[in-house]
């Protein structure tokens, strides 16, 4: 941990909250920008983004004892989403389209390489832009429109009265 004057340097850090007691728990507090936090169902697994690498990379983390962790993106990449049974885990990349990865959570974690899952022409925005429906079945995406580019149209009135001079 750095420290400036005797107090923390630290970054966007991620904290966990107890909803029954109320009470915070740091979960993690570094130098670094840690961002996008996403729990498994379970409440087991954490994946979040952070910059530790010098780029933004998304990580999974155990919430257990054993404190494994692991790099998940391997080009940069933002906004993990577990999907409903936890099996992938779907992230943005630089270029704003989706990758995914397969998981496997027990008895150990493993993850693949990271695959285009598919290009929805997202715009870079603060924020998520998908989600899963509780079904797991579909994905929302949340994108602004593109506007069409429009022509511009010159009206000429009158114009025949310009033919007999």
């Amino acid at each position: 941990m750095l420290t400036l004057n005797g107090a923390k340097k630290t970054g966007w850090d991620i904290s966990i909250l107890d909803v029954a007691t109320g009470k915070p728990r740091v979960f993690l507090e570094t130098p670094f920008t840690e961002l996008g936090a996403a729990l498994t169902s379970d409440a087991r697994w954490i994946a979040y983004s952070s910059n530790e690498s010098g780029q933004v990379e998304v990580y999974v983390q155990s919430l257990g004892n054993d404190g494994g962790k692991w790099q998940i993106s391997t080009a940069g990449g933002g906004r993990p989403r577990w999907s409903r049974n936890d099996s992938e885990l779907v992230f943005q990349s630089p270029d704003d389209k989706l990758m995914v990865v397969d998981v496997k959570l027990v008895p150990t974690f493993a993850a693949s390489v990271p695959r285009l899952f598919f290009d929805p022409r997202l715009r870079a925005i603060n924020g998520y832009q998908f989600a899963f429906a509780p079904d797991g079945k579909r994905l929302l995406i949340n994108r602004a429109i593109e506007q069409p580019v429009v022509t511009p149209v010159t009206l000429v009135q009158n114009w025949t009265q310009g033919l007999g001079k």
